[in-house]
């Protein structure tokens, strides 16, 4: 054989071989998975839930991640969210403008007050159990001017509440799970929220004096609505047994 012929059988070869490495090489290596989603640090918020999501009890998974707060947040123009507020004092648990609440849970004699505007909650469970002599809500509204940052879907701003996808279970002596009076001011936007009141008191009432106009989409009540400023938006509200309700009229008319 000549050397030319030699020379190029045998980098004929040696190309053979190595690609036969190179694909042992990819044979051997682990291969990836797929439909994983990687994330970083110990736990991972669940995620969010899906649009007209109202919790299924205090339990519901959205709020596996809370944190137990010493103390309530009482002041305004912060964030915060996944924590827990267990308290039995009478004074308000949350508050009171200019702030963002979400994944939260609250028990005790009185939930979230309302101070000012754009204030925006979203996937809670708020418990009241109010005591002989209070006069206890979910959530209350007195006095305090309308916000001018938070918009709803249709764009409207001047907002003094914009809350989605929760409960408010009022037990004890109450006056309602969301009241607004005194001189309130600024629109009221509820969405996917189920009011659980005993017999003494309504799930939402608003006073002649008290924010508006007041919209409801997809929410649900044990007991009748009043609402005597003004109803703006309100679609696909139910009482717990599944018949709708019509929205409420101001008293006396």
């Amino acid at each position: 054989m000549s050397k030319p012929l030699s020379r190029h059988l045998t980098v004929f070869f040696t190309f053979l071989a190595s690609i036969g490495v190179l694909l042992h090489a990819q044979a051997q290596a682990p291969k990836a998975p797929t439909n994983v989603r990687i994330t970083t640090g110990s736990t991972s918020p669940p995620p969010p839930p899906p649009t007209g999501s109202i919790p299924s009890g205090w339990d519901d998974a959205r709020f596996n991640n809370n944190v137990s707060i010493g103390s309530s947040p009482y002041a305004s123009n912060f964030t915060k969210d996944h924590f827990d507020i267990i308290d039995s004092s009478g004074d308000p648990s949350l508050g009171c403008q200019k702030f963002t609440a979400q994944f939260f849970r609250i028990q005790s004699r009185e939930g979230v007050r309302v101070c000012g505007g754009d204030v925006l909650i979203e996937d809670f469970y708020i418990k009241v159990n109010g005591l002989s002599g209070d006069h206890a809500d979910g959530i209350q509204h007195y006095i305090g001017e309308a916000g001018t940052t938070l918009k709803d879907r249709n764009g409207n701003a001047g907002y003094q509440l914009i809350a989605r996808r929760g409960v408010i279970e009022i037990n004890g002596t109450c006056t309602a799970g969301l009241f607004s009076a005194d001189g309130s001011k600024g629109r009221i936007w509820l969405e996917d929220v189920k009011f659980i009141t005993n017999s003494g008191c309504k799930g939402l009432r608003v006073n002649y004096d008290g924010g508006g106009p007041v919209s409801c989409v997809r929410c649900v009540f044990q007991n009748a609505p009043q609402v005597d400023s003004s109803v703006d938006v309100w679609e696909n509200n139910t009482m717990l047994n599944g018949s709708p309700v019509s929205a409420p009229k101001p008293s006396g008319t």
